[in-house]
């Protein structure tokens, strides 16, 4: 079954696939703080990035002023690089909050993951129902993300000429891009999908109007059991 989706179409802020920002971050933090951790839990700084080796980041930074006062920044990272899903994100988010509870507490571990990380997340994930993992590591992603089958977006557009292209806009941009569709000289038609289908994921996630050709036997091949999207008010739904 497709995800059950409603993408609003107004101009959005330039932020990473899923809507994943610093202000997410902190908003998912402060509810699970309340939740998992009695709200006891200071509020750290939040950071994204874009590397290939984690998911997650929790970093206890030893600062210095000026005058040689030290004290002690606690950071929460989240890398951007990957598609998850917003489950997956919430996980990785709880994953790192379970070593931030750690080191605030000064309890001691045998491992990064040793029996308290894992009595804790066993906890979480038995009360809450999550899937919390003990990596956070982004390497598994290289080999499985591939046969991974995610739910994306795209259009299909049809040339004055009768030539085909595709683009397979970022979430955050699909606003702006249908509006600048809809004024493109040159084009016949636009039909919207949503598709799992992995071909479509050699395509770049545009965050601009950038249109990359297709042929009709790929199109016919690859959207045959893709989910027709129609613009209801200022939502894009599937409607098949």
């Amino acid at each position: 079954m497709p995800l059950t989706i409603a993408l609003p179409l107004a101009a959005a802020p330039t932020i990473s696939i899923m809507d994943i920002s610093t202000e997410y971050i902190k908003k998912r933090f402060d509810e699970f703080n309340r939740l998992c951790f009695d709200g006891s839990l200071p509020q750290p700084t939040f950071r994204l990035s874009n590397v290939k080796t984690y998911l997650g980041q929790m970093r206890r930074q030893q600062l210095s002023s000026p005058w040689e006062h030290r004290h002690v920044r606690y950071v929460l990272t989240i890398n951007t690089r990957y598609q998850l899903a917003p489950r997956e994100i919430e996980d990785v988010i709880l994953h790192e909050m379970i070593h931030y509870y750690i080191m605030v507490n000064g309890i001691g571990d045998t491992s990064a993951h040793g029996p308290h990380f894992r009595h804790i997340m066993d906890r979480i994930n038995r009360q809450y129902g999550r899937d919390i993992s003990i990596s956070s590591r982004a390497a598994h992603l290289t080999d499985d993300r591939p046969q991974h089958r995610r739910w994306q977006v795209l259009c299909l557009i049809r040339f004055s000429s009768d030539s085909l292209g595709v683009i397979c806009p970022a979430l955050t941009r699909l606003g702006d891009i249908w509006r600048q569709l809809q004024r493109t000289p040159g084009i016949s038609s636009c039909q919207w999908y949503q598709s799992d289908d992995p071909f479509f994921d050699r395509y770049p996630r545009s965050r601009s109007l950038r249109v990359f050709r297709i042929t009709e036997a790929e199109a016919h091949a690859h959207l045959s059991s893709a989910h027709t999207m129609q613009k209801v008010g200022n939502q894009l739904r599937v409607i098949d």
